[in-house]
């Protein structure tokens, strides 16, 4: 967050879209995970006084506040929220209006990391009552991946310059420069996208295999006409031990 918001990049980001692009990516696919890996919110809560501490727990436990935050972190209500945000705000309008006011401009990052925290939440969410399933999870990055593909691709094909601000330049420049921002939201965004998603399949696969040993040593005696002695399935399934050797 510090780099994508210093002022070096943030005064380039005014002149290059390019930059601008990096600036968002830097928010949404790096800070953003990295946030919510981290779990600040578990360290800040244990760092607190234990009367506040529950009191806090006390607030955030009664039924208004469960309900908003099932709201909040329901899959589509978070898809809407991290993917048509970034879509509205590249709408030439709106992003030259926060290009024009810093308020608008702090809303703008404001919004793409809060979706961003939104959407890493739900798919690197650890817990055993997960909102969504691993399978059901791999959809929803796969959503969010072209929902990107087709944003961005729609700078980077573009004929003519989108976004008026950055013409000062001379309109080659500026389609030139859309163009490298359009890649640089494609590249680098799926390739974010890709791993993810296979690391949700390898997760989901492992998942699988663990669910699938318990029924097949069950059905290890049934197969082999129920090998007698203590050893019997062992041996049915290749893995007995060694007559005299240590157990």
């Amino acid at each position: 967050m510090a780099a994508a918001l210093s002022p070096p990049l943030e005064a380039a980001a005014g002149r290059r879209l390019s930059v601008h692009m990096a600036q968002h990516l830097l928010l949404v696919l790096l800070a953003a995970p990295l946030l919510v890996a981290a779990r600040p919110g578990a360290v800040v809560l244990d760092a607190l006084p234990a009367t506040t501490r529950t009191r806090f727990l006390r607030v955030i436990d009664r039924p208004a506040w469960r309900v908003a935050r099932r709201v909040v972190t329901h899959p589509l209500v978070v898809l809407t929220m991290a993917v048509g945000g970034f879509w509205a705000w590249h709408l030439p309008r709106l992003y030259e209006a926060a290009l024009s006011h810093v308020a608008l401009h702090v809303l703008e990052h404001g919004t793409f990391l809060a979706g961003a925290v939104l959407f890493w939440l739900v798919v690197l969410d650890p817990g055993p009552e997960r909102r969504l399933g691993l399978g059901a999870t791999c959809g929803f990055v796969f959503a969010a991946m072209l929902a990107n593909i087709w944003l961005a691709a729609g700078l980077t094909f573009s004929t003519t310059p989108l976004y008026s601000t950055y013409r000062l330049a001379g309109s080659a420049a500026a389609l030139s420069d859309q163009q490298l921002a359009g890649v640089i939201m494609w590249v680098p965004a799926d390739i974010v996208y890709f791993v993810t998603l296979l690391a949700l399949f390898r997760r989901l696969l492992s998942d699988l295999d663990r669910r699938m040993l318990p029924r097949d040593l069950a059905d290890v005696p049934s197969a082999t006409g129920g090998a007698e002695g203590p050893y019997g399935d062992l041996r049915a399934t290749g893995c007995a031990p060694v007559p005299g050797a240590d157990p």
